[in-house]
């Protein structure tokens, strides 16, 4: 497994996730960005993503979406 770096948005995003009670990718952006300005989208989005292919997160795909 590569080493991941441990950035501000990471934890950002990370704390977010201790926070919510299962939110969407598009939620947590919306939350976070409303917090945080300068945060992207796709910023949120990969690092979710990375979160799921390390196993720290479950992706949970809804039917219909």
């Amino acid at each position: 497994m590569k080493k991941q770096r441990n950035t501000v948005q990471k934890r950002i995003i990370f704390g977010a996730l201790e926070r919510a009670d299962h939110p969407t990718a598009t939620e947590l952006y919306d939350g976070l960005h409303a917090e945080n300005p300068r945060i992207s989208r796709a910023t949120v989005f990969r690092v979710l993503s990375q979160y799921a292919e390390n196993g720290e997160i479950r992706r949970i795909h809804l039917q219909g979406t």
